[in-house]
């Protein structure tokens, strides 16, 4: 029995990548949106795009854990199941 290990490089470079970019895309957007929260008078827009920026890390990178688990050789029960259980928790 050999063991490939392009099997499971493949997929982590997929994974890092696309979390990557989505962190990448999420932080244009906050800054975009801080910008435009700063422009306006009252603090309640500034207070509820705060609240979405941690958050907002944890589905990037949970995004980007999900596509890798998609594009490994997986079989494709066990990867919706991973699928599952990352969403609902």
């Amino acid at each position: 029995m050999r063991f490939d290990v392009t099997k499971i490089v493949n997929p982590l470079i997929i994974t890092f990548a696309s979390a990557s970019v989505l962190l990448v895309v999420r932080g244009i957007i906050f800054k975009l949106l801080f910008k435009w929260a700063a422009k306006t008078k009252t603090r309640l827009d500034d207070i509820i795009v705060g609240s979405f920026k941690i958050p907002s890390v944890y589905w990037c990178l949970a995004v980007g854990l999900y596509i890798g688990v998609n594009v490994s050789d997986l079989p494709q029960r066990y990867a919706l199941y991973f699928g599952k259980r990352l969403f609902m928790s």
